[in-house]
């Protein structure tokens, strides 16, 4: 199981690349735009290659695993 998520994280974070100080097009009037902004800047999560985050869709296992480990919550290879 623990090889299976680090696969999942791993080809998320391939996917996915760290924005750090890119300003998202879709989070300008979004409810949690201070958080998500927070999240990207202490690198726990991050955008598309498109300059959007997509707020609004649903968090998918291997994202919602990646958020628990970048945050420093939960160690995967204890």
């Amino acid at each position: 199981m623990k090889k299976i998520c680090f696969i999942a994280i791993f080809m998320l974070s391939i996917i996915n690349i760290k924005v750090y100080g890119v300003e998202f097009t879709d989070i300008k009037n979004h409810w949690a735009k201070n958080d998500i902004i927070e999240s990207v800047e202490n690198l726990i999560i991050n955008g598309y290659l498109d300059n959007t985050f997509k707020p609004d869709n649903t968090v998918t296992l291997a994202e919602y695993l990646k958020i628990i480990i970048e945050s420093g919550k939960f160690d995967l290879l204890r």
